[in-house]
């Protein structure tokens, strides 16, 4: 099994209100957005990660609605940044955003579920720029799906035990292709609990005494598969990963 060496998990305040001058009410502390899974591998001068998101919403009268978007990122380091451009970067022949030092693919209106991942491999296309050679490179290995998670409740007692699960019986769950796979609880502050396994044990308990680490109020938990490859372009190192992870909001009592 090839040993993820850092994950970071990044999640911004949202909210938007509206008052009126005479309003003296109190605003509701936001909610966290969703974290974004990343890997990071040490070793590599850039990394370019395709990700299949799975969320879950129940409709009263139709049940679970499960949506899969695909997305990908990408970072790059000439020696002097970590955060440098390489020229236009494309994942399955789309272009991906250059923003604040990253690359991003960011669903539309027009596309809502994103970059299809379906197939058995990922097409990676790098202009480069300086010393950021370029290259077209196709992964083949297929990107892991995440389809539910099991033994979460709205409501956890941090004084008690979790247990998380994948469903392997959902349709929605591929994880063959994962090398690792990685449980998380990520508190309403951004701590995080965090262990990985082997792609064969699919669930994981975090005992009362780590609950108890996290702070009172929203969370979320997260499971992730992932698999990777280290490959030189020229004297250039890349990593090249595939991962699919589902999160689920919750609340730590």
């Amino acid at each position: 099994m090839k040993k993820l060496l850092c994950l970071f998990v990044a999640g911004a305040l949202l909210s938007s209100c509206e008052k009126k001058s005479d309003d003296t009410s109190t605003d509701p502390t936001p909610a966290p957005s969703p974290p974004s899974p990343t890997v990071t591998i040490n070793g590599t001068d850039g990394s370019l990660i395709a990700i299949k998101s799975t969320s879950s919403i129940t409709i009263p009268g139709i049940g679970n609605q499960t949506t899969i978007t695909g997305t990908a990122s990408a970072t790059f380091s000439d020696g002097n940044t970590a955060a440098a451009s390489a020229g236009d970067v494309k994942c399955i022949g789309k272009k991906l955003t250059f923003q604040n030092g990253a690359y991003f693919f960011i669903p539309g209106f027009a596309n809502p579920t994103g970059l299809n991942f379906d197939g058995a491999s990922v097409d990676w296309e790098v202009e480069g720029n300086g010393g950021i050679p370029g290259f077209n490179y196709t992964y083949m290995e297929e990107v892991p799906q995440i389809g539910e998670i099991t033994g979460a409740a709205e409501e956890i007692k941090r004084s008690e035990d979790l247990t998380i699960s994948i469903n392997m019986a959902s349709s929605s769950t591929d994880i063959s292709s994962a090398d690792s796979l990685m449980f998380n609880v990520i508190d309403i502050n951004g701590k995080t609990l965090m262990h990985t396994t082997s792609p064969n044990i699919t669930s994981h308990t975090f005992t009362a005494s780590e609950m108890g680490t996290l702070d009172e109020g929203f969370a979320y938990i997260q499971i992730i598969g992932y698999n990777y490859l280290v490959r030189s372009e020229g004297s250039y190192k890349m990593a090249y990963i595939n991962l699919g992870a589902m999160t689920e909001n919750v609340t730590l009592k």
